[in-house]
């Protein structure tokens, strides 16, 4: 797409104002990468726990599909400690990606009003960057919730992060933990988003 000479002047102006943070928003984000993003698939195999999605914990599976909470649609993911020191809980997804190409990765958020979270359980969105043999490069980290979760209102966690150099796969993760000690209650996921941003 052709620009002007008058469009690089605002440009120019808006950064050296505000800036060169000014220029991410100038970004246009891609189509939706993830895979059953709100969860309405439902499971196909007594195995499968969430549809398109692999799901890893560390003692009893600590994650199910609910009908009870969703910032969207008919269905949403309820995330429970498992009241063990250092327990966890992954939702895992790959995908392919580009060096140098920045991602973005969000999700929708919200504690439990009726069982709140409580003690050391926080949980983040990852982002483990693989190579073409599958090993891993480095990871990324966005900002952890805890258990001061509004339980009120869905948050949105966004996370922005460039892809490595030699980077062909990236495993996109959301992480829920008991943290350092063990904790009880639970929270609700929903409508995840993996975009590619140029």
């Amino acid at each position: 797409m052709m620009r002007n000479k008058t469009y690089y002047q605002v440009i120019l102006a808006l950064t050296v104002v505000f800036g060169p943070a000014i220029l991410v928003s100038a970004q246009t984000v891609q189509g939706e990468k993830a895979r059953n993003p709100g969860f309405e698939t439902a499971p196909q195999t007594a195995d499968e726990i969430v549809a398109d999605w692999e799901v890893y914990s560390t003692h009893s599976p600590a994650i199910s599909r609910q009908a009870t909470s969703s910032y969207s649609g008919n269905y949403g993911l309820m995330l429970c400690t498992q009241n063990k020191k250092s327990a966890y809980t992954c939702l895992i997804q790959n995908h392919e990606v580009t060096p140098g190409v920045t991602y973005q990765f969000t999700a929708r958020i919200i504690n439990n009003r009726n069982d709140p979270l409580q003690g050391t359980a926080h949980g983040k969105l990852t982002v483990e960057w693989l190579n073409e043999n599958g090993g891993e490069i480095s990871r990324d980290a966005g900002e952890q919730w805890d258990a001061n979760l509004s339980r009120m209102v869905w948050l949105r966690h966004r996370f922005d992060f460039q892809a490595p150099p030699k980077a062909v796969e990236a495993r996109f993760v959301v992480l829920f933990s008991d943290g350092d000690m063990p904790a009880q209650g639970s929270c609700f996921l929903d409508d995840i988003s993996i975009r590619e941003m140029e």
